[in-house]
């Protein structure tokens, strides 16, 4: 059966099949469940990426890249800064690519910022 998990509240998403007296309660229950949806939903509407922040794990050095993207350097300038190979900063910038979900440099850095991970 599926659920909305809202931490204490856990709402309840099915189908009752026969058509009995519980589909009246059933569905009082789900009238009742999805108000209740609704006053969350105004509260997370506000919400951003930078409140989920602590699901984002970005190793030191992962973030030590990111910071360095920011400033607009390049995949050697980078090995240079760290003291890595070019090769390594391609694998950093992939792994923080997929952590943040995003395709492209400027993409995950507005991601990280908006998250709280680095600042400018």
């Amino acid at each position: 059966m599926p659920y909305l998990n809202l931490g204490q509240k856990h709402i309840k998403f099915t189908m009752i099949d026969n058509p009995d007296s519980k589909n009246k309660d059933y569905f009082i229950e789900i009238i009742l469940n999805l108000a209740f949806l609704k006053s969350e939903i105004k509260e997370l509407k506000n919400l951003t990426i930078k409140d989920f922040s602590s699901d984002i794990l970005l190793s030191e050095r992962e973030l030590e890249v990111l910071k360095l993207l920011s400033e607009g350097k390049n995949n050697q300038e980078i090995a240079k800064l760290m003291h890595i190979s070019v090769h390594t900063v391609k694998v950093h910038i992939h792994n923080i690519f997929n952590k943040l979900n995003s395709t492209d440099r400027t993409e995950a850095v507005t991601k990280a910022i908006k998250a709280n991970l680095i600042k400018i």
